[in-house]
């Protein structure tokens, strides 16, 4: 399968160096270089990648046990490919039904909203199906824009989980010498620069829209129209503020400013606490709203950032939040260095579930396939209802992965 642990961890790590690599390719230094202190966060920040790695090392080393189950059948048996078209068009057409349904029953939001997303499960085997045994990018390039345009519909960047898993899907079955899978992954990954610039620059003014228009916040179609307009706008202010773009992308992906500022006002103006957030992160876990009426909502997390960073940020009533990650909230709760212990359990969890998906269900190597393909797909989709980024440090627009669930 596509090395999915060794992506997540260079994206981990991209996100704590992309302005200092930013600035040594093209000399130009983001604009939050120059108002903290970056570098004692950046080597925390590398510190948290090393454990996480470790932590995955140590949870995902493989282990010499026989398969629980052997069944003798192939993916294309499970689900023929109409079956599997039309299974994953009626999931997109129902997913917005079930999100809205979800906001109106408090007590099942997460489990119905986890549902919704469980369309990219079927989205990654149809891309997998396209594309293997024969390569069928043509398929493959109509599902991606078809997700592409989706995802330009919707209040948050929905298509980047679409463009996230079409490159593990040709990542799994790359040939080096094949000359067109290289081109496949080098398309993708400029379609993703593209599409996420153009939603830097016009996100502001597509949320402003829904929240003040409800025509346009009732209508896929009318919130595409409008992105559409925006877009087509926005294509030749490009030509004279390309850097200044990607100033801002840089700027978007890098995560370090915030928990930088956490860092010098931990402990010398607010004191540790001591793995009150922890604590608190994994009850809201382990006590389900349907289960535990009385749950009391969390509160936003931007109000975190606000207390522990002293800065100012949008929240709930801009209907986002803006948090740290599981890394400046650990160093908040422990300090350095017990701050990488947490971290570094959550890599065994990880690395064990990573490892149990794989070698738990089937000897067959297609039933196997088939099984890691669609649970590879589930975390995914898990991330975009619970991180926009999946971050190691923060998220701009939502919430985050892995550690809080909101709902």
């Amino acid at each position: 399968g596509p090395p999915v642990l060794a992506l997540a961890l260079t994206f981990q790590w991209a996100q704590v160096v992309a302005a200092i690599i930013y600035l040594g390719i093209t000399g130009r230094r983001i604009a939050d270089m120059d108002t903290v202190d970056y570098r004692p966060m950046v080597l925390v920040g590398l510190g948290c990648v090393l454990a996480l790695a470790v932590g995955l090392w140590i949870g995902a080393r493989p282990i010499k046990s026989k398969p629980m189950l052997s069944l003798g059948f192939t993916c294309e048996s499970v689900l023929r490919t109409p079956t599997l078209v039309l299974t994953y068009l009626g999931a997109t057409a129902c997913s917005g039904a079930l999100t809205r349904l979800a906001w109106g029953m408090p007590g099942f939001t997460q489990p119905l909203l986890v549902l919704s997303l469980c369309r990219y499960t079927l989205f990654y085997l149809l891309v997998r199906r396209f594309i293997f045994p024969r390569f069928r990018w043509y398929l493959a390039a109509v599902l991606l824009g078809f997700e592409v345009l989706v995802g330009f519909s919707g209040y948050f960047a929905g298509f980047r989980e679409a463009e996230v898993l079409v490159f593990l899907a040709i990542l799994e079955i790359l040939r080096p010498r094949y000359v067109r899978h290289w081109l496949a992954l080098g398309l993708v990954l400029a379609l993703a620069g593209c599409t996420a610039i153009l939603w830097l620059a016009i996100r502001t003014q597509v949320r402003a829209t829904i929240d003040a228009d409800e025509t346009i916040a009732e209508s896929e179609v009318a919130r595409l129209q409008f992105a559409g307009a925006l877009s087509s706008r926005q294509l030749p202010i490009f030509s004279q503020g390309f850097w200044t773009e990607c100033d801002n992308f840089i700027s978007r992906m890098w995560t370090i400013p915030l928990p930088a500022r956490a860092l010098v006002r931990v402990p010398s103006v607010l004191p540790y606490e001591h793995g009150a957030i922890l604590s608190a992160a994994l009850r809201h876990i382990i006590t389900p709203r349907m289960l535990f009426p009385d749950k009391p909502e969390l509160p936003s997390d931007s109000e975190e950032v606000r207390k522990y960073a002293g800065v100012w940020v949008a929240g709930a009533k801009e209907n986002t939040s803006i948090a740290f990650g599981y890394a400046a909230e650990s160093y908040v709760d422990f300090g350095t260095p017990g701050m990488f212990v947490p971290v570094f359990f959550l890599g065994i969890f990880m690395g064990l579930a990573y490892r149990f998906f794989p070698t738990g269900y089937s000897q067959s190597r297609a039933c196997s396939r088939f099984c890691g393909d669609g649970i590879l797909a589930v975390p995914i989709s898990v991330r975009a209802l619970v991180g926009e980024d999946a971050g190691l440090f923060r998220n701009t627009d939502d919430l985050r992965w892995p550690c809080d669930c909101h709902g």
